[in-house]
């Protein structure tokens, strides 16, 4: 036995505590302490000498240890259960590599005793982990960055069909950092990107090739509303009905912060303030026993939803009725896109007030159109969707006859309709939009002289091999409107 391995005797000791006992339910005597520092340290000590070396561990209140007459015990800085929030945060956080998370999971059992079982790190294998092994250095760099003021360049990437990441840009990003933080089960760095002035966020895990450049700049005055930015949220006012079984769920979810009211049916009727996104997420989970009263918002986002929803778990993947809802004001871009559906009937509510050009893009077949006869913005005719206030013709399928009053064929009005073999344009239209006929089956088309604006591809991608005399002005006529979209080519006025 040396002399600077007895000087080392206390520390050993506690470590001996630390390992066998961590509470008093399981304290060392005197004598398995003398044991346990002969065997694992080569350190042999007399009862009294560890006794002197336990009341000096004892007298230090930051170690945690205690001397009773039955033993001795000593307790870490964390307790069983701070350590199992501790690992099972390590082993549910996504961007934390497989690797890294095992490591970390073991450093965090070493600061236990040796009875201490956590969760097995077994669950790392079903768990989504980053395959980022740089993330954790990147943390260590992007706080020293902001800590010093320092500038930052990195390599910003996203996940493509291979499952690898790839970067979005042939040059790095630089970046003023400002903030490192957690949501929605993600780190985030939030910064100022020098070039475009302007602020983002982006996902750690998807950041390569980090490192600090020159002194940053300045903050602007506003940077600390930065939480408004990376994550804005809009509160409203919620009113919702719910089987009464389903309160447990509300309550979960919202908390105690809401008023209770007795409602039809043995339902209860629950107000509270929430964000509208967190809302309808909530709502579409539980649709089978709760539903949205108020605000209207809610209920026109989550139709929205259902409806492509809908579209897309169609049981018949040839044909489908979409009749939208009333109540619904509006159909947005891409609800309705081409998803390998056919429409057999659309039916327009009175409620609705606008149709995006892009909600049927590309879809092959509406094969009957009708609108509500007391909506106060649209009306059917002919199996076309007709904007009463301009008489423009807003939407058709492969089936419509185009009203002779028409003025306009708005944008997108036909786009895709493949099964659309042959329409007659009729006199009195003045103008067709961008794409109104693009990718439809049409083999060979009239324009009538009223004509005098057709806009962009506005028969593209068709059948038409010989394009018709134009009687237009070549600044009324757009790109490529005959044309293949690639090749943009622009004809040119036949008189």
């Amino acid at each position: 036995m040396s002399y600077n391995s007895n000087r080392l005797a206390g520390l050993h000791i506690y470590s001996i505590l630390l390992k066998y006992t961590g509470d008093n339910e399981h304290r060392l005597t005197h004598k398995q302490i003398a044991y346990y520092l002969k065997r694992d340290y080569g350190i042999e000590l007399e009862r009294k000498a560890i006794s002197i070396y336990l009341k000096e561990l004892e007298a230090c209140d930051e170690l945690n240890v205690e001397v009773t007459p039955k033993g001795s015990y000593a307790y870490g800085s964390f307790d069983e259960s701070e350590l199992r929030i501790l690992i099972d945060s390590v082993l549910s956080s996504k961007f934390i590599d497989k690797k890294r998370a095992y490591d970390l999971i073991q450093r965090l059992c070493s600061l236990s005793h040796n009875r201490f079982k956590p969760r097995s790190p077994n669950s790392l294998d079903s768990t989504v982990k980053s395959e980022n092994k740089s993330l954790l250095s990147n943390i260590d760099l992007i706080a020293e960055a902001i800590d010093k003021s320092k500038k930052i360049k990195f390599i910003y990437n996203n996940y493509e069909a291979d499952k690898r990441l790839h970067p979005i840009s042939d040059t790095p990003f630089v970046v003023v950092p400002y903030q490192l933080f957690m949501t929605d089960e993600k780190y985030y760095l939030f910064g100022l990107v020098e070039n475009e002035k302007n602020y983002f966020k982006f996902e750690l895990d998807k950041i390569t090739g980090c490192a600090i450049v020159k002194k940053g700049d300045e903050a602007e005055d506003d940077y600390t509303d930065i939480y408004s930015f990376v994550q804005p949220k809009e509160t409203v006012n919620v009113k919702l009905r719910v089987e009464a079984f389903a309160i447990n769920d509300v309550i979960s979810y919202f908390g105690k912060n809401i008023s209770i009211f007795p409602s039809e049916n043995n339902s209860l009727e629950v107000k509270f303030e929430a964000d509208l996104d967190q809302v309808c997420g909530w709502a579409l989970k539980h649709g089978d026993v709760a539903e949205i009263i108020f605000p209207n918002k809610a209920r026109q986002k989550i139709r929205r939803i259902i409806s492509r929803m809908d579209m897309a778990y169609v049981k018949n993947e040839k044909t489908k009725q979409l009749i939208i809802p009333n109540g619904t004001t509006e159909i947005s871009e891409w609800d309705c896109l081409n998803d390998g559906t056919n429409i057999d009937y659309l039916f327009i509510p009175k409620s609705l007030v606008r149709i995006n050009p892009r909600a049927f893009y590309g879809k092959n077949s509406i094969a009957k159109i009708e609108v509500d006869k007391e909506n106060p913005i649209y009306h059917s005719c002919n199996n076309c969707i007709i904007e009463t206030k301009t008489n423009t013709l807003v939407l058709g399928g492969e089936n419509s006859i185009i009203p002779k009053y028409a003025t306009r064929i708005g944008k997108s009005a036909f786009n895709g309709r493949g099964k659309l073999k042959s329409i007659k344009i009729p006199e009195g239209v003045v103008k067709i939009g961008y794409m109104a006929f693009c990718g439809t089956g049409l083999k060979d088309i009239e324009i009538p002289k009223s004509v005098k604006a057709i806009d962009s591809f506005a028969f593209a991608l068709c059948q038409i091999k010989t394009p018709p005399n134009l009687d237009i002005q070549p600044e009324a006529i757009g790109e490529g409107i005959f044309a293949d979209i690639k090749e943009a080519r622009a004809i040119k006025s036949k008189r």
